[in-house]
């Protein structure tokens, strides 16, 4: 039993399993209606104190705080105890016993913030989650949505923030795509409100980019010989899939050294 199934998984079950059932149970929702998806552009701001600020407006019950690297754990949590606030941390670094404790003091109430990485905080189960921040976000999408479900469990409403840059337009667009509802924000004066879609002040996507670039490394000139329109076609398509592949291969590397540093 898996309660969620990624596409490595499926690739294993149909190697290895003659036989399985697959039960679709999220009517075509990747994420609960109680939750509210917030995304806050850093715009090259110093991302601590953006949290720091966030952390004041909101006075969450309980701040899941994700970063991808056990140095970033360190980093984040320091900060946050600098500022005067007392954070909680689950990383890799942790031994058995300390993540035990750490969870106990967390149902106790103790910690109002808990910074972590993904690979600490799987398989626990913690309850009240009130908000979940992306202080950075996690490079596969399955993460995101794992992330945030930590979050408007149990018939309560959640909020889940994400830091992003402009740079990360095509990572949100995904998550519309799959039907993600989320709203764009920004700190002023000490409050959130309300701010442009992120594409409003940005150029071309990378898909968009990749593809002039790869255009005017195959020009099409005024006088073409017949069937050359069709061939220069053929080449930025090819040129376009060997782009994805090596971006797939790239994030995926990626991935696979946060996991491993977690």
């Amino acid at each position: 039993f898996s309660a969620t199934l990624n596409q490595d998984l499926i690739v294993f079950f149909n190697k290895y399993l003659q036989k399985f059932v697959t039960v679709d149970l999220t009517e075509k929702q990747i994420s609960k209606e109680e939750i509210e998806h917030v995304f806050i552009p850093t715009k090259n701001k110093d991302k601590n104190q953006l949290l720091y600020e966030l952390l004041n407006i909101f006075q969450p019950y309980l701040a899941l705080i994700f970063v991808n690297t056990r140095e970033k754990v360190d980093e984040v949590a320091a900060y946050l105890g600098n500022c005067g606030l007392k954070p909680g941390i689950l990383s890799g670094d942790l031994k058995p016993r300390e993540r035990r404790q750490v969870l106990k003091r967390i149902k106790e109430g103790s910690y109002q913030y808990v910074v972590a990485t993904d690979l600490a905080a799987r398989g626990m189960d913690i309850v009240g989650v009130s908000h979940v921040i992306n202080y950075e976000l996690p490079a596969d999408l399955e993460f995101y949505i794992h992330r945030t479900g930590r979050t408007g469990r149990m018939d309560f409403t959640g909020t889940a923030i994400s830091f992003y840059d402009y740079e990360d337009d095509d990572y949100v667009k995904n998550l519309e795509r799959r039907g993600l509802k989320c709203a764009y924000k920004a700190l002023k004066d000490g409050a959130l409100v309300p701010t442009k879609i992120r594409s409003a002040k940005r150029g071309l996507s990378e898909k968009e980019k990749a593809l002039k670039e790869i255009q005017a490394r195959i020009p099409l000139g005024k006088k073409v010989k017949p069937g050359y329109k069709k061939k220069r076609k053929q080449l930025i398509d090819k040129e376009l899939r060997k782009m994805k592949r090596a971006y797939i291969d790239a994030q995926y590397r990626k991935q696979t050294n946060r996991k491993n540093k977690g």
